[in-house]
C-alpha cells in the first residue's frame, strides 16, 4: 500500500513540474510524451521557447535550416533550407555539393541499380558545383535526390509513453469535428444517432503516436558552421544571395537558425470500409425530420469531418508531424551570450 502510494505521488510530481502544451484543447505533459521533464532534442546544447501549441509541419525536414525568432516565429528567411530547392545559392551551395561528393554518394550501392550507377557517372562528371546540383534535380533523378537530402538529417524516434492518453485526445479531435458540423447545421440528433456517429471514430481509427527528433548530421553542421564563421569574417561578393541574407536579417540579432527539432508524429489509420459516405448516410437516415437532400449533404460534411482540418478525402492511412521546439547549436544565433 505504501509502495502505491509513493508511486502516486512520485507521478503526481514528475507531471507538476513536467513542461506541458496544449493540444485539441488538451494539456498534454512531456512525462506523457518521452517520459522526462522537458520537450526537445535530449543533449542539445542549445533549444528554443517550447511551442505551446505545436504547429503541424510538413514535410519532416521543412524548417530545417530556417531563420526563428526568439519568439519562435518562424521567417521566410532560409539558411540552409536553400539547398533543398533548384538554382545557385552560392557558398552554401558549395558545402552542400562537397558533403554529398565527400559523405553521402560514396554511400550509394554500386552496380545493383543502374539508375544509380548512370546518376554517379553523370555526377562525378561535372567539375562545379553548379553543374553538380543541376544534375540532382534532373526529373530522372528525383528519388536519389530525395535521399541525398535525407542524407544531410538524421531521425531518432521514440514511442510516446501514455499512447493510449494521446490516442484518446486525437480521437476526441475528431469527435470535436463531427459535433461542430451537427451544431453548424442547427440540426437535433437523437442520444443513439450520436453514439453511432462517436462509435465509428472510436471502433475504426487507430492513432499510435512517435516523438521524433530531427537533427542535422555532426559532419554536415560543422561544414555549415565552418562557412557562418567565414562569411563573419570575410565579406561576401554582392552576387552571393545567401551571405546578404545572412548579415542583413541575421547578425547582431537574437534570432537563431534551427538546426533541429522536435516533433510529435502520428500515424493515423482509418477503417474505410466504415468511414465512408454510404456508413454514415445509414445513419443519419435516422433523422426522420431531414429531407432526403438535407440528408447527403449533411452526410458530406459529416464526412469531411474525420480529419483533423475537416477535409478528410478518403486515405486509409496518414502521418501529421506537430513541431513542438527547435534546437541550434551557439555558433548558430546571431548574437554572442
Amino acid at each position: 500500500m505504501k509502495k502505491t502510494i509513493y508511486i502516486l505521488i512520485l507521478t503526481v510530481m514528475l507531471t507538476g513540474c513536467a513542461e506541458k502544451i496544449y493540444l485539441f484543447n488538451a494539456k498534454i505533459a512531456s512525462t506523457d510524451i518521452n517520459g522526462t521533464k522537458k520537450y526537445g532534442p535530449k543533449g542539445s546544447a542549445k533549444i528554443s521557447k517550447l511551442i505551446k501549441d505545436p504547429i503541424l509541419t510538413e514535410p519532416e525536414y521543412e524548417y530545417l535550416g530556417r531563420l526563428i525568432s526568439s519568439d519562435n516565429l518562424r521567417t521566410d528567411n532560409g539558411f540552409f533550407d536553400f539547398i533543398y530547392r533548384k538554382g545557385d545559392y552560392g557558398s552554401l551551395d558549395k558545402v552542400y555539393i562537397n558533403f554529398l561528393d565527400e559523405v553521402s554518394i560514396p554511400k550509394l550501392p554500386i552496380g545493383q541499380d543502374a539508375i544509380i550507377d548512370q546518376f554517379k557517372s553523370e555526377f562525378s562528371d561535372k567539375s562545379t558545383y553548379q553543374e553538380k546540383k543541376q544534375v540532382l534535380f534532373l526529373d530522372k533523378y528525383v528519388e536519389i535526390r530525395k535521399i541525398l537530402e535525407k542524407s544531410t538529417y538524421r531521425i531518432i524516434s521514440n514511442d510516446i509513453v501514455q499512447n493510449q492518453k494521446i490516442e484518446a485526445i486525437f480521437k476526441g479531435g475528431i469527435e470535436s469535428n463531427v459535433k461542430a458540423v451537427l451544431k453548424e447545421s442547427d440540426i437535433e440528433l437523437t442520444g443513439e444517432i450520436n453514439a453511432q456517429l462517436e462509435s465509428i471514430i472510436k471502433t475504426n481509427v487507430d492513432i499510435k503516436g512517435k516523438y521524433v527528433d530531427i537533427e542535422l548530421v555532426k559532419e554536415f553542421s560543422d561544414n555549415l558552421i565552418g562557412l557562418l564563421g567565414k562569411l563573419n569574417n570575410e565579406p561576401p561578393s554582392p552576387s552571393n544571395t545567401f551571405a546578404r541574407n545572412y548579415l542583413n536579417m541575421f547578425i547582431g540579432k537574437k534570432d537563431f537558425v534551427a538546426v533541429g527539432y522536435s516533433l510529435l508524429q502520428f500515424e493515423i489509420k482509418y477503417n474505410t470500409s466504415k468511414i465512408n459516405k454510404t456508413e454514415i448516410k445509414a445513419i443519419i437516415d435516422g433523422v426522420a425530420s431531414l429531407s432526403e437532400t438535407d440528408k447527403v449533404n449533411l452526410t458530406a460534411k459529416v464526412y469531411s469531418s474525420f480529419s483533423f482540418s475537416r477535409d478528410f478525402s478518403g486515405e486509409s492511412k496518414s502521418t501529421k508531424n506537430y513541431l513542438v521546439r527547435y534546437s541550434y547549436n551557439s555558433t548558430m544565433q546571431g548574437y554572442n551570450e
